[in-house]
């Protein structure tokens, strides 16, 4: 009988596709969930730019995307508060979107 062990490269790329996937799939929800027009371009930017992500083994990138998905957290946070039309809310989404959008770019340099 031979049993075999995956290897764990394959493990954590496979941990950061499904990663990717879920950070995604966040962003779909959130589409769904904003009520302010002004985002969702940027959130369909953004979702894009997170769906094209390549998965690596690299257990820094994996690191990295879970970061991602807490701040994408935060972004949703801020956008279901922000459907009061605040100011400063908006203001705190406006930085939470560049904030991922360094996120994005630092992990990419990790690839």
């Amino acid at each position: 009988m031979c049993f075999f062990k995956k290897k764990p490269q394959s493990d954590l790329n496979q941990q950061d596709r499904d990663q990717i996937a879920v950070n995604s799939k966040m962003i779909d929800v959130l589409t769904t969930i904003c009520k302010d027009e002004e985002f969702i371009p940027e959130l369909e930017k953004l979702k894009e730019q997170i769906t094209f992500l390549q998965p690596s083994p690299n257990h820094k990138v994996y690191e990295a995307d879970k970061k991602i998905k807490n701040r994408i957290d935060d972004l949703k946070i801020a956008l279901v508060k922000g459907n009061a039309k605040s100011d400063d809310v908006s203001e705190k989404a406006e930085n939470i979107f560049e904030d991922i959008r360094m996120m994005i770019a630092e992990r990419n340099v990790l690839v």
